[in-house]
């Protein structure tokens, strides 16, 4: 989504996280919830649908930053209202908005738990 009245439509659905307007691009990553349980039944509905798009905005956010691009993943806003915003089908669901753009200035790395909080070997 480019324009200034579908960004800020985006906006308010994402609790009013101001800088989703401000990105020169939002893009909303969906799901065919229907086509999916055709091919998978429940757990392609539940599971793999979140999977795969998931596997597509990491593949989308490692391409945008080799190619200089900056994008911010967001998963905090009313379905209900991203799908009016973009006017989906009721068995498409959106999963994420990813905003895209190039950044403003300086880029701060992350804070990051060590590894050794998150890694486990045979055992949790």
């Amino acid at each position: 989504m480019k324009t200034p009245e579908g960004k800020d439509a985006l906006t308010k659905a994402a609790f009013e996280q101001s800088f989703i307007s401000s990105a020169p691009c939002v893009i909303v990553v969906c799901t065919d919830l229907d086509t999916i349980s055709k091919a998978y039944g429940e757990r392609g509905r539940s599971l793999y649908s979140i999977q795969n798009t998931s596997a597509a905005i990491q593949n989308l956010m490692l391409a945008a930053w080799d190619r200089g691009l900056g994008t911010c993943w967001i998963g905090a806003f009313s379905e209900d209202e991203v799908k009016s915003a973009v006017v989906l089908p009721a068995e498409v669901r959106p999963v994420a908005l990813v905003t895209l753009g190039y950044p403003a200035g300086k880029t701060i790395k992350s804070r990051r738990r060590p590894v050794n909080d998150v890694l486990h070997w045979e055992t949790f």
